[in-house]
């Protein structure tokens, strides 16, 4: 399956393409917002709601809810405010005929495409099921569900989803209506959630942060002993997180801390092989993180190429986008398992975030720990 539409133009985005942020510090109000938004809507007449939070500098969620509860859209762009839980509406889409789901940013994203879908939610996580894929989203903070409609025109048509953003503003799902989705039944959907008023974000300001702090000290020995002692990936994503909060720095530098043998550099122009070398593995699969902590199931047996500046994973019906600018850094992580160490590979961008996460599942671990350390080892 090759998922091929004009709403995903936001991914090939180039860095020198982006204007200043509208306001560097703090989360601009929703009528700046707006205004920003049509000034650019002007000049560029089909501008969608991701182009136009990156041109903005402020998040797709912040920008969505300063277009909700307007009696006219702005450019091609109409927002409504959804509330209720998000089971429900989950299961009256899937029986519309199929979703078209997407994680992540423009840095790392997936998309999966099914027929079906199953959602649960029980207060402390949405678990979102969709063909072989399962999708975790913890809920530990408010979120939002805004429903975005582009009017792109006669050759591309309208593009209408359903977006889940976190308090930050953070797209963490969203779900698009298809060519397959019985249009009635989503606009009832739509319709019977839709209220009054638009969802308050607030920046994260975590960059900044991050940052300022990264000079603090470091005890690369209580790491490295940490690290160790770890019986699993869990036991060391454990760690990581705790150091990381008392040295108020971040997880690139604690994994430049602990060093080889655990965490290596791998040149971020290998990412190609990498991936060359995770379709080629002969059953197993891989578990994908993206950027905000969304853990999916990538099946063995895709299909890698590079389009344009971005790597694309195909595989079933999932697609797995990598922009070349959003390589900056890549590490090579060896975590401890019941049937040995374990080569985990991750991607950081220019913002020393991760983006990506890759790690093998079953049968894939031999071929992938042999790929890895080949890369580490040239790099």
């Amino acid at each position: 399956m090759i998922i091929k539409n004009d709403s995903d133009s936001w991914l090939s985005i180039r860095s020198d393409q982006v204007t200043a942020p509208m306001i560097a510090n703090d989360m601009p109000p929703a009528a700046q917002i707006r205004a920003g938004f049509a000034d650019w809507s002007v000049r560029l007449p089909r501008l969608g709601i991701r182009e136009g939070a990156l041109r903005l500098g402020v998040s797709e969620g912040a920008l969505a809810g300063a277009l909700c509860g307007l009696d006219e859209e702005i450019g091609i762009v109409s927002c409504s405010r959804l509330e209720g839980p998000i089971a429900p509406l989950v299961a009256e889409l899937a029986a519309a005929g199929g979703l078209l789901a997407t994680f992540g940013d423009r840095q790392a994203s997936v998309a999966v495409l099914a027929a079906d879908a199953t959602c649960e939610e029980d207060g402390e996580a949405l678990r979102l099921g969709m063909g072989p894929l399962r999708l975790v989203l913890p809920q530990r903070e408010p979120v939002a569900l805004i429903a975005v409609r582009e009017a792109r025109g006669c050759r591309c048509g309208t593009l209408e989803l359903i977006g889940l953003y976190a308090a930050d503003g953070r797209p963490l799902l969203r779900l698009h209506r298809t060519s397959n989705t019985d249009p009635g039944i989503y606009a009832r959907a739509i319709a019977a959630r839709t209220t009054a008023g638009s969802p308050r974000f607030t920046p994260t300001g975590a960059v900044r942060s991050t940052v300022a702090r990264l000079l603090a000290p470091l005890d690369v020995q209580r790491l490295r002993a940490g690290w160790l002692a770890a019986a699993d990936g869990a036991a060391i994503e454990d760690l990581l997180e705790r150091m990381a909060g008392a040295a108020g720095t971040d997880r690139l530098r604690l994994l430049d801390g602990v060093g080889a043998p655990y965490a290596r550099r791998i040149d971020p122009l290998a990412m190609g092989r990498l991936l060359d070398a995770a379709c080629a593995v002969d059953g197993g699969g891989f578990e994908l993180r993206c950027a905000f902590g969304e853990d999916l199931r990538l099946p063995a047996g895709g299909r890698h190429a590079c389009e344009g500046r971005e790597h694309l994973v195909v595989v079933e019906d999932l697609c797995l986008r990598l922009a070349h600018d959003g390589i900056a850094e890549v590490r090579a992580l060896r975590y401890p398992g019941a049937a040995g160490p374990q080569a985990v590979v991750e991607v950081y961008d220019p913002r020393r975030r991760r983006t990506l996460a890759l790690r093998p599942i079953g049968a894939a671990a031999p071929a992938w720990s042999a790929a890895v350390e080949q890369a580490a080892c040239a790099s």
